[in-house]
This record gives structure tokens, sequence and C-alpha cells, in this order.
């Protein structure tokens, strides 16, 4: 599963498995923010405090963050292979750790707690 967003069009796209399965505009102001207080967490939904709202009920393999929306070919491309680094790629956190709540980054860009 992979989304992405646009600025130029303001647009979220959500692929799944490679292919585009659905997308929505939203309004110009409503863009993703560098200087967020949202916190950020990987399978669990969080609140404004931080506090986990939820989770994701399945399997995690790999989260990858980029600083451009990817196309429908590099995501399909990609989607079954680890990438150790790539030209735009922020945070890769492969989930390869044995045990625990935390997971690093092994692209070493982006710190996420």
């Amino acid at each position: 599963m992979a989304a992405t967003y646009d600025n130029a069009t303001y647009t979220w796209t959500l692929f799944l498995n490679g292919t585009q399965v659905g997308s929505a505009t939203t309004a110009a102001t409503a863009i993703p923010r560098y200087d967020s207080i949202q916190h950020f967490a990987i399978g669990s939904a969080l609140n404004s405090t931080g506090v986990a709202a939820g989770f994701f009920n399945g399997r995690i393999d790999e989260v990858r963050i980029w600083n451009y929306p990817r196309s429908a070919a590099q995501i399909a491309a990609a989607k079954d292979s680890e990438l150790a680094a790539a030209s735009g790629l922020l945070g890769r956190y492969g989930l390869n750790d044995a045990a625990g709540t935390t997971t690093a980054n092994s692209v070493g860009v982006l710190v996420l707690r």
C-alpha cells in the first residue's frame, strides 16, 4: 500500500499492490505541513496529543517516506524489494527489528519517535 501527495495538484492518491485504487483533491490551504505538530506512527492512529487511538490489524513489511510523489510505475517497480537508498528517499523503516516498539531509519535522514 502506498499513499502520495502532489503539492502541485493538491491530490492524495492511494495505491494497492502498485495499482491506483483511489484519489482525492484537497483545498489549496489543506496541504501537509513540514512544521505540523501532529504525531507520526507506523501501524497506529494517534490523536493530537500522541496517544494511540487505533491500530492497523495486519502486517507491515517496510515503510518509506519520500520527498516527492512517486508515480504508479515507480511504486509498482519497487513494491517487492527493499531499498537501502535512493534519490528523494528521506526515511526507510525496514521493520526487521526482532522485538520492541521502535524501529530505526536505515537512510539516516528523518528521525521519528
